[in-house]
């Protein structure tokens, strides 16, 4: 990717390396080596994840007092839900 190099002051071909942050408590630089689209897709799936228990564990619970007892069909679907869940 072309970025301006502030060095040399051109527009050169650059690769990233990290992000620079700064505390504005101690006011020490930290850095962050990886790409920020990689730590949001590691932030959305961990996300994701907690959200996937959540709901198996509310499933579970709903089969446990027997609420889908009537039905079957209902019954069946929260059975593969929660097979499909234990394979994550």
């Amino acid at each position: 990717m072309k970025t301006f190099c502030p060095n040399c002051e051109k527009e050169t071909e650059s690769e990233f390396i990290c992000e620079v942050y700064s505390c504005n408590e101690c006011n020490e630089d930290n850095g962050n080596y990886e790409k920020p689209s990689i730590i949001y897709w590691k932030t959305q799936s961990a996300t994701e994840a907690e959200y996937i228990l959540e709901l198996s564990s509310f499933i579970s619970h709903i089969m446990t007092l027997g609420l889908l007892r009537g039905s079957p069909r209902l019954t069946q679907q929260a059975l593969d839900l929660l097979d499909k869940t234990r394979i994550l």
